[in-house]
């Protein structure tokens, strides 16, 4: 299920919203509802924004990845060098043109973190001033994802990723390369890999060593719970993700996060667990993230101390991990967050 889908359908078993009054991400779906419906007032509840910087080959692999079939014909795009900046505006322009109508057209703008903010700040120009704004993280239900679920998954430590689609910025690639560069200290490690590849990403795959790799494929979400509690770290290694669902259900599971901190994660772990975060210096600007060599690798060596030092602290991280959970994730004090910022700025 798509991220943005998949939590608004948590929130809104728990939250009571009024009627006047509609939540709306920026897909296309949702804004063609509201708008049919002016009445209503609009909260704007925004992830990221779209950020390729366009060339030949990166046009290539974005037809790889969403029309295969017109591959054959157009192979002579990797040959050409890059593109003027005003075309990569002008595509993104047209890419996020769901985030661009709710920046216009909406009552009031929750982000889901304040790296979300910063992207809607720096490729859409974002005006702070137009309409009430808050930040609110994602949450879940902490008695459905919580350590105390399942069996012990295999491998020591057993490490886990996860995404709905892998994309090549969410740098499976890299979770592959750091579990081999740990092996050497630690043996029995294995990697559990939930979710699918796009073509992009199962190219990059074949050339990898994945003995240490154990694929579970596309999970349904009620059997998600059982297979983050049966782990013992967890790796989100995406560049820039706004607010990774998949990191709100792993620390409810008790599972230190390890990502960079140029990421929604960062902030999700929050400031006592810094330690699990990396920062790799990368800046916010126009990037080709459909091109496996543009994409910035992860210094292995800073990584792997990192995760050698929750190993030797296992049991205590995991309760941090807990902690941060039940502090800030509760779907239930998400819902209240959002109901909150309803009542004082649009009633």
């Amino acid at each position: 299920m798509h991220g943005p889908t998949l939590f608004m359908n948590r929130m809104r078993t728990v939250a009571c919203f009024p009627k006047s009054v509609r939540v709306c991400t920026p897909s296309l779906g949702d804004i063609a509802l509201v708008r049919k419906d002016k009445k209503k007032l609009i909260v704007a509840r925004l992830d990221g924004v779209y950020y390729y910087q366009l060339s030949g080959p990166s046009i290539f692999g974005i037809l790889r990845q969403r029309q295969s079939s017109v591959v054959p014909f157009v192979s002579w795009l990797t040959c050409l060098p890059s593109l003027p900046d005003i075309l990569s505006v002008a595509f993104n322009h047209h890419l996020n043109r769901g985030v661009r109508w709710l920046l216009k057209n909406a009552d009031a703008i929750v982000f889901q973190s304040e790296l979300s903010r910063r992207m809607h700040l720096t490729f859409l120009g974002y005006n702070p001033k137009r309409v009430p704004e808050t930040i609110i993280f994602n949450g879940v239900d902490l008695s459905e994802f919580t350590p105390k679920l399942g069996s012990k998954l295999e491998g020591m430590p057993a490490v886990i990723i996860s995404a709905s689609i892998y994309r090549l910025h969410k740098r499976l690639q890299d979770g592959i390369r750091l579990v081999n560069f740990l092996s050497r200290e630690f043996p029995n490690i294995r990697l559990h890999v939930l979710g699918d590849f796009d073509p992009l990403v199962r190219d990059v795959l074949k050339s990898l060593d994945t003995s240490r790799c154990i694929f579970h494929g596309g999970i349904t979400p009620a059997l998600l719970p059982a297979f983050y509690a049966g782990a013992d770290i967890q790796l989100s290694l995406t560049i820039f993700d706004a607010c990774p669902n998949v990191v709100c259900e792993g620390l409810a599971s008790g599972l230190p996060v390890v990502t960079p901190i140029e990421s929604g994660a960062a902030e999700l772990v929050g400031e006592k667990n810094r330690r699990w975060c990396v920062e790799e210096g990368l800046a916010f600007e126009y990037r080709s993230l459909h091109v496996a060599s543009c994409i910035p690798h992860a210094p292995l060596e800073r990584y792997a101390l990192v995760v050698k030092e929750i190993i030797y602290d296992l049991r205590m991280q995991k309760q941090h991990a807990r902690a941060r959970a039940e502090e800030v994730l509760n779907i239930q004090s998400v819902a209240r967050q959002y109901e909150q910022f309803i009542t004082q700025y649009l009633q």
